[in-house]
């Protein structure tokens, strides 16, 4: 409730800036990688979490609001996924057992709306460095489970997928900060971490992907 609260507010300033400060609106593109991890109560025992690899595209808009300070709304499409792992014991055609990992897969489809307070050392030029952190609302828009037995050497068997979308929380609320680096006057790179408040899916199911961004945008 807190996080909705805020994120209210947040909106609230931005529509009411927008209009005074239309001739000095930024808009401009990001685009990167992430890796992601699982935990949670997803049905493993002895789980341990393990990276997991997504992208995501989208645009901003930055809103100045102070003479170091803006406001910064972005949608994003993005594609997250993470791992649990359990020790599992394989028996061959043969009879015969070895050891081998479980492994748990969930992969997140959503649109991500951060809403951010971005702080900068300067304008938008080479060299100057920012600061971006608020929250963030998640509409997911699929959840898909795989859980898969792998040996050894890698060979995977007893394959399960399944679609957990209608089982989802459409809405998710977390927080996010990082930091970007000008390269160029339009040209920059960031890295970021996400961590989520509310599952993915519902109960009696759990499962919460924290993250961490690494990409690159162009101001326009």
């Amino acid at each position: 409730m807190k996080i909705a609260l805020l994120t209210l507010l947040l909106l609230a300033a931005f529509f009411q800036t927008t209009h005074a400060q239309t001739s000095q609106l930024r808009f401009g593109v990001r685009i990167g990688g992430s890796v992601s991890f699982l935990t949670g109560d997803v049905g493993l025992q002895d789980g341990k979490p393990a990276p997991g690899l997504g992208f995501y595209a989208g645009g901003h808009m930055t809103i100045p609001m102070a003479e170091e300070w803006s406001l910064q709304p972005e949608v994003l499409f993005v594609v997250e996924s993470g791992k649990m792992i359990e020790e599992v014991t394989l028996t061959a055609d043969n009879g015969k057992t070895s050891k081998g990992d479980g492994i748990l897969r969930h992969k997140v489809t959503a649109l991500r709306m951060p809403i951010l307070a971005r702080w900068s050392n300067g304008s938008f030029k080479a060299g100057h460095v920012g600061i971006v952190a608020g929250p963030v609302c998640n509409y997911i828009l699929s959840v898909w489970s795989n859980y898969s037995r792998e040996s050894v050497s890698h060979t995977s068997s007893d394959i399960t997928e399944r679609d957990l979308t209608s089982k989802s929380q459409q809405f998710q609320f977390g927080i996010t900060a990082g930091v970007e680096y000008y390269i160029t006057d339009e040209f920059l790179v960031d890295i970021r971490g996400i961590h989520s408040f509310t599952n993915h899916l519902k109960e009696p199911y759990s499962g919460l992907l924290s993250t961490l961004t690494l990409g690159a945008g162009y101001r326009f």
